[in-house]
């Protein structure tokens, strides 16, 4: 994942690139370059940061010290503000978390500003299997064909990024709602998700351009699944 932020707070133009592997972010290998010494990003107890010539700066901050799926920074021993680890988000059980609604914190009082200057691009490739748990979960598939491919780009209008799935694929899905559970078979379509970030809260916004489902059901009065 690339960005590019326009006059940042580092007062350059900043290019910022993430690479993704296996599902992990390695803070380590992310590179933060501007004019002059470049700086670097990383997480700690306290949150996302970028650690700048002029100090360290927190673009999202923590609220609980129980992160699902994040390995907190480890200090080196030269410099008050040097990493000898800067560390990593494995994102499967971070976003199940999020989806199962766990609140982990907010974005940084800056970081809508900054995010109003940024321009983003990348893609990542979904693998096959679960993601979820006994009471919401999709199981994909398709990766051998090219399927669950996610594009990030900017919105045109707004600050904000945009995440397309050309070719969703779905084995089967499972979604427990008070009352009933609702099921189905294989989900396919073309959709986009966009995320802003203006205003005084995120919001989300779901574009569906073409979606079939198969085998749908829905059980009314099924007992939930244990915790």
């Amino acid at each position: 994942m690339h960005a590019h932020i326009v006059d940042a707070a580092w007062v350059f133009d900043v290019k910022v690139t993430v690479p993704i592997s296996r599902g992990r972010i390695d803070f380590n290998r992310v590179t933060v370059e501007h004019v002059g010494p470049d700086s670097s990003m990383g997480i700690s107890r306290m949150g996302v940061y970028v650690d700048a010539p002029n100090g360290r700066t927190y673009v999202y901050q923590l609220a609980t010290p129980d992160v699902p799926g994040a390995t907190f920074e480890r200090r080196g021993s030269l410099l008050p503000w040097s990493s000898g680890d800067r560390g990593a988000i494995d994102l499967r059980p971070l976003l199940e978390a999020r989806v199962a609604g766990t609140p982990f914190g907010k974005l940084a009082s800056a970081a809508g500003t900054m995010l109003a200057r940024t321009r983003v691009s990348g893609e990542m490739q979904l693998g096959d299997g679960e993601i979820g748990d006994d009471r919401k979960r999709v199981v994909l598939t398709g990766r051998e064909q090219g399927r669950n491919q996610v594009q990030l780009a900017w919105a045109q209008a707004g600050a904000g990024i945009v995440l397309r799935l050309p070719e969703l694929e779905v084995r089967e899905s499972r979604l427990e709602l008070p009352g009933c559970v609702l099921t189905t078979g294989t989900v396919s379509g073309t959709l986009s998700v966009q995320l802003e970030a203006s205003g005084p809260a995120p919001s989300l916004t779901v574009n569906v351009v073409e979606m079939t489902l198969r085998d749908v059901a829905c059980q009314v009065g099924a007992s939930p699944s244990p915790a």
